[in-house]
């Protein structure tokens, strides 16, 4: 009870205490009245709740306080107005003195009043929980009336607050949805070790319906195993303190979080190589898979023989619908599946058309020629012909098969040579082959050593040799051989050699020697001079004589030699006189005999008397056989 005396009347100033809860600030408000000359109302208590969480200060309105008059007797024209928290250590409460001017005027009237509102300052326990603190408020004016000084009054009026500590609410929370269910992870409340439970809310998006969940304090986790594939489900976690005798306190709710129930991506489309014949490197691509939740899915790609079941991954964890791939040879498929974002595996999707790697060229698989070998040399040309086949790839399965080819033309010419033909097969593979093809088209040849030969008569042993050769399949025949001249008589003549073959059938020419058998010359005899030039006088005539003889030196016989003068011939021809030959001594003119040719049997030689010509120069006298052989020829110098 407060008293407050003015202007030498004692004034009674009644509070009275109407307590109201707001739920939002936790703060009470209530009605109190000073009242001027009234006496107080005693026994009214006045409530102010407050919520908060451990430590945290909260401002609240205390209740409010009316200065109400009740007769003309007024304060000061104009005044203050105190409200002083008391006492004033209160561990959760705490006051600033507060002071209000109340307006100056002479005019107060009976039931005039005058609204004070003081704030409270509460920091709340650290201790979970309701604990109440009564504190109480004294007023006080300054003045009553003009000149009278202060009126005060002590009696208090008393306020409980009455405090709610509530949890402190828990944090990062999530939601993380997977095939099979959904986890649930949060961060304790800072008063885990206060709390009694974890209360959840759990609400079924797709159905509109929710249901709780209460969970002991040391939880921090929850997998909804219940939860519906394709349905959304969204959470929100209370900390939860609850006492003796029902008191219950929760924290504010946490945020609400959401997921689904994840569900596996469908089958992506049958992958196809394009190309789809190769030498190895193609690309497979395929149409995407589809995943019901919208997550992102990402790729792995197997091949496998199309003869065996040997499934092998050769590319995963990719986004993208296409994959360039380098095969071995063979003929392989493929097949892909999808995997989403929390590792939901889908289903392989369905095996895709062949591609052959065809990595392997053609090889020859027979060769044949327009005719057979002798001793491996072809006579005259060769056609060769390559067979060409696909190999089988290296799994079995077959190749491309054999898309050109081509051989190489005849072989017309002596010689050895590379017979190479080409083959292509429909993945483009190249190859070539050679096979090597000897050819002899040059016929054998004969050659004679010492041909033609001038033979003395009676020359004893007289041999020329002849040889043959072939430079590409050999000889067949004798490689060489001798030629045996008859030299009993004078005369010419060609012996012929034996024809070479070559080992393939050709035959060459036959060699042939051509031969000359003669009497050997001996001569020019005195006065002429053979190895010079014989310098005489123009007109006159000088003899010319000579011998011939067997090879053993004996001189032939007069029959011989009178059988050979008719076949004798003699003749001259002007020359220049550049021969390199010294003069002789100047010749003298002979007198005897004619200047026929004849044979002097006597003297065992033939005789021609030389007419020299009637001009000067110089000459060349010829004596001769009809046969051509036993010619000879002597130089003259013809002066006057």
């Amino acid at each position: 009870m407060l008293k407050l005396s003015c202007a030498g009347r004692r004034a009674w100033i009644t509070l009275l205490a109407i307590a109201s809860l707001f739920a939002t600030t936790g703060v009470a408000h209530a009605d109190n009245a000073f009242v001027d000359d009234f006496p107080l109302l005693s026994g009214v208590q006045n409530e102010v709740v407050v919520l908060g969480t451990p430590g945290q200060t909260v401002v609240v309105d205390a209740p409010r306080f009316n200065l109400d008059f009740a007769d003309t007797r007024h304060l000061a024209p104009s005044g203050t107005f105190q409200t002083t928290l008391n006492p004033g250590g209160s561990p959760y409460v705490a006051y600033d003195p507060q002071t209000w001017t109340i307006p100056g005027t002479s005019s107060w009237t009976t039931g005039s009043r005058f609204v004070f509102r003081p704030k409270l300052k509460v920091t709340m326990p650290l201790t979970l929980g309701r604990t109440d603190q009564f504190v109480s408020f004294t007023a006080a004016t300054d003045t009553c009336s003009a000149g009278l000084g202060d009126c005060i009054t002590g009696n208090p009026l008393t306020v409980k607050v009455h405090m709610e500590t509530k949890p402190r609410p828990v944090s990062d929370e999530k939601a993380t949805g997977d095939n099979t269910g959904i986890d649930l992870t949060w961060t304790h409340s800072p008063d885990q070790s206060q709390i009694t439970s974890y209360h959840i809310d759990r609400f079924d998006m797709a159905t509109g319906t929710g249901t709780p969940i209460t969970l002991g304090p040391d939880k921090s986790s929850y997998r909804d195993s219940a939860a519906v594939a394709g349905h959304q489900y969204c959470y929100r976690i209370t900390a939860i303190w609850e006492g003796a005798g029902g008191a219950f306190n929760g924290s504010d709710p946490g945020k609400l979080v959401c997921a689904y129930v994840n569900r596996a991506p469908g089958a992506p489309g049958a992958p196809a190589a394009d190309p789809t014949l190769t030498r190895g490197s193609t690309t497979v691509s395929w149409g995407p898979a589809a995943d019901p939740d919208g997550d992102n899915v990402t790729y792995e790609l197997q091949h496998a023989h199309t003869n065996a079941n040997d499934w092998f991954t050769i590319g995963q964890d990719f986004t993208a619908t296409s994959r360039p791939v380098v095969e071995q040879g063979g003929t392989w498929h493929y097949r892909v599946r999808a995997t989403d974002d929390l590792g939901n595996v889908g289903p392989w999707s369905q095996i895709g058309s062949d591609h052959k790697a065809d990595t392997t060229g053609p090889t020859v698989d027979d060769v044949t020629y327009d005719k057979e070998p002798i001793g491996g040399w072809f006579k005259d040309s060769v056609t060769v012909t390559f067979a060409w086949a696909d190999p089988l790839l290296p799994d079995g399965s077959a190749g491309s098969g054999i898309a050109s080819h081509s051989d190489p033309p005849p072989f017309t010419t002596s010689g050895t040579h590379d017979a190479t033909g080409t083959a292509t097969d429909v993945a483009g593979n190249e190859s070539t082959a050679t096979r090597e093809v000897k050819v002899d088209a040059t016929r054998p040849t004969a050659q004679t050593v010492g041909c033609p030969r001038s033979l003395t008569v009676g020359e004893p042993g007289a041999t020329a040799t002849w040889t043959a050769s072939d430079g590409e399949s050999g000889l067949s025949s004798a490689p060489s051989g001798t030629f045996e001249f008859d030299t009993s008589a004078p005369g010419k003549g060609t012996l012929p050699g034996p024809a070479p073959e070559d080992n393939v059938g050709h035959t060459g020419d036959a060699p042939s020697c051509a031969y000359t058998v003669a009497y050997e010359f001996a001569g020019f005899l005195a006065p002429i001079n053979g190895s010079a030039v014989n310098v005489g006088k123009t007109g006159r005539t000088y003899p010319i004589k000579w011998r011939l003889h067997r090879d053993d030196g004996t001189l032939i016989s007069d029959a011989e030699a009178q059988a050979l003068v008719p076949a004798m011939v003699a003749g001259q021809k002007q020359s220049e006189c550049n021969f390199a030959l010294a003069e002789d001594t100047l010749l003298e003119e002979a007198t005897s005999g004619g200047t026929e040719l004849r044979y002097d049997a006597t003297a065992d030689q033939f005789i021609y008397n030389y007419k020299a010509p009637s001009t000067v120069g110089c000459y060349v006298l010829g004596i001769r056989n009809a046969d051509g052989a036993n010619t000879k020829q002597v130089n003259f110098n013809f002066t006057r």
